[in-house]
């Protein structure tokens, strides 16, 4: 019977231990992004919305350890699909975020300096131009909202540039706090999961706060 137990003791130890080693592992580093960039851009089927098997789960899942098998020959070292489906995922959050706030630098500026600003920013994050590629499936987003405030404010009292200027630096706000989220749980999954608790309560405390305002608008 002791036997049978401790049987039972080390297989749930031995259960439990890839789980460890996974939260134990340290990020990728700037050169296996570089290099998940590159062997993610082979497989359109994993980033490109309009492709046929974009919604396919299981050819995804294979694709993935196509990616896994790949980063280890590069790299020579073990990686879990998970691990660099999180690392895309950032990256690919990262470039849209990126993506947008110079699309909405653009909209507002001109001349050779607004061209050399645009320059600098794109610099600003190593792997902006190795992730262009996805250009051609990137929901334009916040380009077509400047364009539609700056029409429906045209004959506004505040100027379309300033208006829409305050509009992004929120959206931008907000989209840096989930991409920082996302790298966290990258990172430590249990100190994201913290501050997701966090962000829920205050959720509820922001839908209670509008609730009030509405019924004391009425």
């Amino acid at each position: 019977m002791k036997e049978r137990h401790l049987f039972r003791l080390s297989a749930a130890m031995e259960y439990k231990k890839p789980k460890l080693e996974f939260e134990e592992r340290q990020p990728l580093g700037p050169n296996e992004k570089f290099a998940l960039i590159e062997i993610v851009r082979s497989f359109p089927e994993i980033w490109d919305e309009h492709n046929p098997a974009f919604k396919d789960s299981a050819r995804k899942t294979q694709l993935w350890h196509m990616v896994r098998r790949e980063m280890e020959g590069v790299h020579s070292r073990e990686f879990q699909d998970l691990e660099l489906q999180r690392a895309w995922k950032n990256l690919r959050d990262s470039y849209r975020r990126k993506r947008k706030e110079i699309q909405e630098f653009v909209a507002r500026s001109s001349g050779s300096a607004a061209s050399a600003c645009v320059a600098i920013k794109k610099k600003s994050w190593p792997f902006y131009e190795a992730m262009e590629y996805m250009d051609s499936v990137i929901d334009q987003g916040c380009g077509t909202r400047v364009h539609r405030l700056k029409r429906k404010l045209s004959s506004g009292a505040e100027s379309p540039e300033l208006t829409v200027k305050n509009g992004c630096e929120c959206g931008d706000s907000f989209d840096t706090l989930a991409v920082r989220l996302r790298e966290l749980d990258e990172l430590d999954v249990l100190a994201a999961e913290e501050f997701m608790y966090k962000i829920n309560s205050l959720q509820l405390e922001i839908s209670r706060k509008l609730l009030d305002i509405k019924r004391r608008g009425r």
